[in-house]
């Protein structure tokens, strides 16, 4: 049986910390959009959240606004 992940192999994920110093906002807005929605797509472990760096490439073009 084949699973498909979501998660390229060998792809980097970032704690709620690293993330945060890279989107430049604090833990607290994202542990607020986790719950809420609207943030960047995490992946938990156990009790541990992750955010793949896709997610964070994806969230912030979403964040792109012309006018």
């Amino acid at each position: 049986m084949t699973v498909k992940s979501s998660i390229p192999p060998f792809e980097n994920v970032y704690t709620t910390k690293e993330t945060a110093v890279r989107l430049k906002v604090s833990e607290s807005f994202l542990a607020k959009k986790r719950v809420s929605g609207g943030g960047p797509k995490f992946t938990k472990l156990g009790r541990v959240v992750r955010y793949p760096e896709s997610a964070i490439h994806e969230y912030l073009a979403a964040q792109v606004r012309t006018s």
